[in-house]
């Protein structure tokens, strides 16, 4: 058994498929354990910045300097790892207070989706948490990533370095920003937008409400302790709503999706920009039904400070909190039962 484990390390040492090992050797990534990557980062620069930007790869695309204008001498890090729910958002934020990081502001993105989502499958490579965040061995974590057969990362990985070009990837900048590019659909997009929208299938699929809150404490609990942490520091927390695509509105159960916002507002003031509104039903501000270009990530902000630079939909973001929130919900059940009555099968 010795020498097969010992052929498998060193595979994974030279492919590096999560890029923990940063062996470069296959210079370019498929994607990468952000959570591990940013904190190695932070370790050892934290003191370039005084903010987070906090949430899913969903404001991946948020640009610091795009906040940093609008917040006097704050220094923002894109610190959006993907999947997140409120455990690694709590879990940062306490690494970051022991660890005695320079905190001021905080812009946290909430996904709905966090109502059926908690904590990531621990065989889930590319979610692991940097050791120093949990407070385990370094070489216990390093052996984890070289004794794993993750055939698929292998293969993706050898095709973005020898046959399909790191071009038609992300590009990931941890070493300033944090955020991400998909600068290919850009390209893309600017060449054709109709043509664009036409293709990319996740835009043209009908979904249906399987998505129940499951984990709704689980994240409401944890979003409490992360603001008790914050307000204890004395860090101003901007909460917002992810404006998440149509197509993924369309797949989360109504009363969940009501109910997880009812509870963040007893914990906290929010912005709002979920739903069915003339952003969020306009694909061309997304690249798939997933994830939002960075253009509807500077629409997002310039609702926040009241920025009217640029001309956004009335419907785009409303400010909630304990006192209005059972109005906005009548709302939002009103645009739902006429989602339902328009595209949804029966």
């Amino acid at each position: 058994m010795t020498l097969p484990l010992i052929s498998l390390g060193i595979i994974n040492y030279i492919i590096d498929p999560f890029s923990v090992f940063h062996s470069g050797i296959l210079p370019y990534d498929y994607e990468i354990n952000e959570r591990f990557n940013k904190i190695k980062h932070l370790d050892q620069y934290h003191e370039r910045y005084n903010a987070y930007i906090m949430g899913s790869s969903r404001s991946g695309t948020t640009s610091p300097s795009s906040l940093e204008k609008h917040i006097p001498d704050s220094h923002f890090y894109n610190m959006t790892v993907a999947g997140c729910t409120q455990y690694d958002n709590e879990l940062h934020l306490r690494y970051f207070i022991e660890k005695q990081y320079p905190i001021k502001h905080i812009f946290l993105q909430i996904d709905i989706s966090d109502i059926y989502g908690f904590k990531a499958p621990e065989g889930n490579y590319n979610a692991k948490h940097h050791p120093h965040v949990m407070h385990t061995a370094d070489s216990l974590f390093y052996l984890s990533y070289l004794t794993v057969l993750p055939v698929k990362r292998f293969i993706e990985k050898i095709k973005v370095n020898y046959f399909e070009g790191h071009q038609h990837y992300l590009r990931y900048d941890l070493t300033h920003s944090g955020r991400w590019y998909v600068d290919y659909l850009e390209e893309q997009i600017h060449a054709d937008p109709l043509k664009y929208i036409q293709e990319q299938s996740s835009f043209n699929q009908k979904m249906s409400r399987g998505a129940k809150g499951t984990k709704i404490i689980e994240n409401i609990n944890a979003l409490k302790r992360f603001k008790a942490l914050a307000d204890a520091q004395r860090i101003n927390v901007i909460v917002y709503i992810a404006p998440h695509n149509h197509n993924m509105m369309d797949t989360f159960e109504h009363q969940s999706y009501l109910e997880y916002l009812r509870e963040i507002s007893k914990i906290t003031p929010f912005w709002d920009f979920s739903g069915y509104n003339a952003i969020t039903l306009n694909d061309g501000y997304y690249y798939e039904s997933s994830h939002y270009r960075d253009l509807l990530a500077e629409l997002l902000i310039k609702r926040i400070f009241n920025d009217h630079t640029s001309a956004i939909p009335h419907d785009f973001g409303h400010y909630i909190t304990a006192n209005n929130i059972e109005a906005h919900l009548q709302n939002q059940a009103m645009a739902l039962a006429m989602r339902e009555q328009l595209t949804l099968p029966s």
